[in-house]
């Protein structure tokens, strides 16, 4: 079915901010690709199907990519309208989430609308032929407070979150990024955002992953 898509994309200090739109598939197939004009804006028709989940992303070489879920049965009338792009800053020693990338519960397996993330993220490292990162895996330990478990370095936990975390770089050089520039760390349950996750909505974003950009430029 036609599905209309409009918005802009703007700088965390809410300036209009040039940029790449694309759309995948839960597969991580490209669906779309387009350009905002110069002040972010973007407007636009496509085909998308029923009940299928898709993911926006929104890049440009000064910006961490920006992830937008997007299904169809969520839609009004078919129309995603409106949608305020806030894109953060691309800067060293900071860290980013990489946004509808997640995980089955107790695997390194990523759900089907994990890839566009994948991809934009690749994306955003060929335009940053320079940018080094650290790829930092996570895992949720759901319970009351910090868990023994998350500081024992062969734990199953510790285990996973580098198992998650070697999965991101692993699919970053099969989309063409060179190994030299990815590292991979679990960090074990030590970061949860939620300490008392128990609730599988919430539960999820504990078992994220982070993107440290180590460096820019050589």
């Amino acid at each position: 079915m036609d599905v209309e898509i409009s918005g802009e994309v703007k700088t965390e200090n809410k300036e209009g901010l040039r940029s790449d739109i694309v759309i995948y598939d839960s597969k991580g197939v490209l669906i779309l690709k387009t350009v905002t004009d110069d002040k972010g804006r973007y407007g636009f028709h496509t085909p998308l199907s029923r009940n299928e989940k898709y993911t926006l992303i929104a890049s440009n070489d000064s910006s961490f990519d920006k992830a937008i879920p997007l299904e169809v049965a969520a839609a009004k009338n078919f129309k995603f309208m409106g949608l305020l792009i806030l894109m953060p800053k691309l800067k060293s020693g900071k860290k980013y989430v990489l946004e509808s990338l997640n995980f089955y519960g107790g695997s390194d397996s990523l759900l089907p609308e994990s890839f566009g993330s994948v991809n934009g993220l690749a994306m955003l490292m060929k335009k940053n032929k320079k940018m080094v990162i650290r790829v930092e895996g996570h895992v949720n330990h759901p319970g009351s407070g910090y868990h023994a478990e998350c500081a024992k370095p062969l734990s199953e936990d510790q285990l996973l979150s580098e198992r998650r975390a070697k999965r991101v770089v692993d699919m970053l050089a099969d989309r063409g990024v060179e190994k030299e520039r990815m590292s991979a760390l679990g960090l074990n349950c030590s970061k949860m955002l939620f300490p008392n996750a128990t609730q599988e909505s919430i539960a999820k974003k504990n078992r994220r992953v982070e993107i440290n950009v180590i460096s820019l430029q050589e």
